[in-house]
């Protein structure tokens, strides 16, 4: 073999300069003296490093074996070449001896048809570590073939085995072309294994750590996108895929290959960033830089990632609550109308502190909200990711109608009205009770129906209000203002008044 050559395996195996190479190599010529040569001066050295010196194999031509013509029970195919159409998945797995093992699976398809592949330990590094695309050209060298775990045919690429990837003299036009439309985002399913997306930036989440449950630290970054059809979808990229999401911008418009689904902690599908995702910015152009606002009657649970815009009705004071972890945490509700419907919102930590710069009247818009039920009912939730805005320019001010003191009947409340004003007639009163508060403190309440032309709601008195409550009498009429409305244990709303509630019992 030539001394060059020799000397460049060296350095490709044991990282040795040049350098230090060269100086070895003298170092034996002159202890050799006459008798050294050029070549076996370099072999010493090779041997000496631990390095192995072989001359390249030379490969006899294969036999080219069509997918059609793969049968079960061939221990060793020849050679397939096939273009990547999906990859599935990179899995590890425990042997019986306890050592960790590693396989990948995709589908290649040629003219006469198509198969699932399976990498077995080294072969499936490429496939791990992102050197493998859909639409790559693959070569399989002394394959076998198994059937699958649903009776398909498979074929298999073992320790003897090769993969070349896009070997020169294979050509993408003489292959089936995989697919590469784009998803619509309402047809992601969680669990689909090779999706392609496309969709316009809306939000740029940096790349954060966090802690494992094992203790070892993980990062994560996240893209929210919006599609034609102004779904939105979160992108998830993990660890040493996170700073990727730094590339891009808000208004970009990308297309992403090969990612694939996961449920996200609200129950949405999500689209995950693994090593085999190409992600491409297109050079379109797309009018519409935001996505639609929800409107507040289409808002339901489990609802991730979406836009909200209303008037602000109500505005409440500050809450401390205690976090599974033992730490303190701060929420506040402020309550949002657009005329028809009202929903209750709740701002968690650093969002608390809008409570101080807004007012009811004001207009507000949420960007990435989410949505959870609980005992009070339907609750707009602004977290971590969420964007708020007071009285947004873009909003036009005749879009909600200004909150109104008018008189409702009870076929017109809402869940999670505030500012009632009613005109009504005390039916079924209860009996007055006294509770204690959780600072200890003392109070009380009374239960009562209420009724109209239209239709009857129950309705709870607090503390002063319910002592005057107390006092009226079945069939008596009442006129209220400033009364607000919850969902009861039953789901059903109920109308509360609270000290700062005026009434009037005729």
């Amino acid at each position: 073999m030539d001394p060059e050559r020799i000397k460049n395996i060296i350095i490709e195996q044991t990282g040795t300069s040049r350098e230090e190479v060269e100086k070895r190599v003298q170092e034996k010529k002159d202890l050799l003296g006459p008798l050294a040569t050029e070549e076996g001066a370099v072999v010493l050295v090779a041997v000496d490093l631990n390095v192995e010196i072989r001359e390249p194999e030379i490969e006899k031509p294969e036999k080219k074996i069509l997918i059609k013509d793969l049968e079960e029970g061939m221990t060793s195919v020849s050679m397939v070449d096939g273009i990547v159409m999906e990859i599935l998945r990179v899995k590890r797995f425990e042997r019986q001896s306890g050592s960790t093992g590693q396989m990948a699976s995709l589908r290649i398809a040629d003219n006469t048809g198509e198969t699932r592949l399976v990498l077995w330990e080294e072969q499936s590094d490429p496939v791990e570590k992102g050197k493998i695309h859909k639409g790559d050209l693959l070569r399989i060298i002394r394959g076998f073939t198994r059937k699958g775990l649903y009776g398909d045919l498979e074929l298999h690429v073992g320790r003897l085995g090769k993969v070349v990837i896009n070997p020169p003299d294979l050509k993408p036009e003489n292959f089936p072309k995989p697919a590469m439309e784009s998803i619509p985002f309402t047809e992601l399913e969680v669990g689909m294994p090779d999706v392609t997306i496309e969709g316009l930036v809306i939000e740029v989440s940096p790349a954060r750590a966090f802690a494992r449950p094992d203790g070892s630290q993980g990062r994560i970054a996240t893209l929210r996108l919006t599609d034609d059809e102004e779904a939105i979808v979160r992108v998830v990229f993990w660890d040493e895929q996170a700073p990727k999401a730094s590339r891009y911008s808000v208004g970009d418009r990308i297309q992403i290959i090969s990612g694939y689904t996961r449920e996200g902690s609200a129950g949405e599908v999500e689209v995950h960033v693994g090593k085999a995702t190409q992600i491409k910015t297109l050079e379109k152009a797309f009018t519409k830089p935001t996505p639609k606002p929800v409107p507040l009657s289409e808002i339901r649970h489990r609802m991730d990632s979406f836009d909200v815009q209303g008037r602000v009705a109500d505005v409440t004071p500050l809450r401390l609550f205690t976090r599974p972890s033992g730490e303190t945490g701060v929420v506040a509700d402020i309550y949002m109308t657009d005329g028809e419907n009202w929903a209750r919102v709740s701002l968690w930590d650093k969002h608390a502190e809008t409570i101080g710069r807004v007012k009811p009247g004001d207009l507000i818009r949420i960007r990435n909200a989410y949505t959870r039920e609980d005992q009070y009912g339907l609750t707009i939730n602004v977290g971590r990711r969420a964007i708020i805005e007071i009285n947004p320019l873009d909003i036009p001010k005749g879009l909600f109608p200004p909150l109104s003191t008018e008189p409702k009947t009870i076929k017109e409340i809402r869940p999670h009205m505030t500012g009632v004003a009613l005109e009504a007639t005390i039916q079924e009163l209860g009996e007055l009770r006294e509770f204690q508060r959780q600072d200890g403190s003392t109070s009380s309440v009374i239960h009562f129906q209420l009724t109209d032309e239209t239709g009857s709601i129950a309705a709870v008195a607090w503390g002063e209000k319910a002592e005057t409550l107390s006092k009226a009498q079945s069939g008596q009429k009442i006129s209220i203002r400033g009364a607000y409305v919850k969902i009861s244990a039953r789901g059903e709303s109920e109308l509360h008044l609270e000290n700062n509630t005026q009434i009037k019992i005729t």
